[in-house]
Formats: C-alpha cells, sequence, structure tokens
C-alpha cells in the first residue's frame, strides 16, 4: 500500500489506492480521538423541502399574526448615498451653516432668488415606490414667484454643471452659483422634491414611444407649476439646521 500511495503505479486488477496527503489527513484525525470513517454532521444552513417553504407562506399570507408568533418582522434597508469622510462632513457642516447665517440675515427673498434644476432620466416604465408622496395640496393653492432679480443657481457638482464654460457663462449673466457640497443629494430640492413628485404619475405606467413619455413628463410639470406643489426650497433652512445639528451626517425622517 505505501508503494502504491508513493508511487502512483496501479497492478492490473488491484484496488485504487488513495493518495498519500488523504492516507496522512486520515491518520493524523484518527490520531485525534475520531473513531468512524462515516461524514459527520456539520453546521450549515438547514434543509428545507418546498412543500414546507409554501406551507409557511401560506400560513403568513392568510393570517399575519402568525409572523408575529413566528418571531419575524419586515425590515427595510436605508440607502446611504456615500460613506462620507471627516473633511466631506466638516464641509457639509460648513456650508449649511453659511446658508443659515445668511437666511437669518436676508430672510424669504433669498429662499426666491434660488432656481434649483438637476436632469434625470425618464424611462419607458417606473415602478411604484415602497412609500408614495404624501404631500397633499388645495388646487388654489398660491403660485411662487421668482424675484425679478439675479437668480441664485442650486444644482449639484455634475460635470455639465460645474464646466469652466458653464461656470463662465454664468459669471457673464451676472448669475450667481450656490455651492453645493458633494455626496449630498438631500440637500438639493430637485433630488429630495421637485423630481419625485414629477415622476410620481409616470409609476407603473408603461409607455410605448418617447413622445408618450415627454407628454406625461409635460402635464406632470404643468401640474405641479398650476398646484404649487413643489416646496423643496422653502424647506431648505429646515434641512440645513438639521446638517448642522447631526454635525455633517446625512439626515433622515424629513
Amino acid at each position: 500500500m505505501a508503494g502504491l500511495c508513493e508511487g502512483g503505479n496501479e497492478p492490473p486488477g488491484s484496488l485504487k489506492a488513495s493518495k498519500r496527503g488523504t492516507v496522512a489527513r486520515w491518520v493524523r484525525v484518527f490520531n485525534e480521538g475520531r473513531d468512524r470513517v462515516e461524514n459527520m454532521a456539520r453546521p450549515g444552513h438547514p434543509s428545507v423541502s418546498e412543500e414546507e417553504v409554501q406551507a409557511v407562506s401560506a400560513l403568513s399570507d392568510n393570517d399575519r399574526r402568525e409572523t408575529n408568533r413566528l418571531n419575524m418582522r419586515k425590515i427595510a434597508t436605508r440607502w446611504v448615498p456615500w460613506d462620507l469622510s471627516e473633511a466631506q462632513r466638516w464641509i457639509r457642516y460648513d456650508t449649511a451653516q453659511t446658508q443659515l447665517v445668511r437666511y437669518d440675515r436676508e430672510g424669504d427673498d433669498f429662499l426666491r432668488h434660488i432656481v434649483a434644476f438637476d436632469e434625470t432620466w425618464a424611462r419607458s416604465y417606473e415602478p411604484l415606490l415602497k412609500r408614495q408622496s404624501n404631500e397633499w395640496r388645495h388646487y388654489g393653492s398660491p403660485r411662487k414667484h421668482v424675484s425679478q432679480n439675479h437668480p441664485i443657481l442650486l444644482q449639484d457638482n455634475a460635470r455639465a454643471h460645474t464646466a469652466h464654460t458653464v461656470a463662465d457663462l454664468y459669471r457673464r449673466w451676472g448669475w450667481e452659483m450656490f455651492f453645493h457640497p458633494p455626496h449630498s443629494a438631500e440637500l438639493s430640492s430637485c433630488d429630495y422634491d421637485l423630481i419625485p413628485k414629477m415622476k410620481e404619475p409616470l409609476r407603473d405606467v408603461r409607455f410605448r414611444t418617447v413622445p408618450d413619455i415627454l407628454q406625461a413628463i409635460g402635464r406632470s410639470i404643468r401640474n405641479i407649476n398650476r398646484t404649487g406643489a413643489a416646496t423643496g426650497i422653502i424647506r431648505l433652512p429646515h434641512r440645513w439646521q438639521r446638517v448642522v445639528d447631526n454635525a455633517g451626517y446625512y439626515i433622515e425622517g424629513l
């Protein structure tokens, strides 16, 4: 046997021998106290049949209280845009603090000068969200009017927004560029207010052509303008204050 293990040559009619490493491993485990060659039970994922899965699923569908008795609960993941570094948190804190000071000095006139814009994808099908928009306004609500003075542009840091040619054009027109800290979608009114409301009527609708999508977007924007539903800029001071209170960390529950 030793010769077969070492040389690996098997004479005609002989039994196939194990490799030398396998024999050495078995010798070691038997010396450590093992007394059988059958596979031992190992920890791991329990074996569950498809019938058992269907039975539990039907039970929970018929009586939701069973999930409590089974110690089950629904959980939802929390999306974090970015793992902020200490320097990024400080930039967010300093930016929010600076805007709050300016808001305290200029009041609502400061907000009326802000013009926020961004771009987004409009697909042929937008799935429903887990939580739909819960902000309602009466159709008779007054529209917000932008001051005729120079606007203050609120935009993210996409290359199309921060290119030198774009910045030069804004300066030539006398438009002020609002500083927006990186990875801060919750401080952009387009991201947390306007775009979600614009896409709300598009959800769970399948469009066949691009013109159909454009018409639906146009109707949605006109409805937002008519009802004055976009209130993201008015809520900016509250969000700035939350960022200051959180020392630059992301804010939740707004």
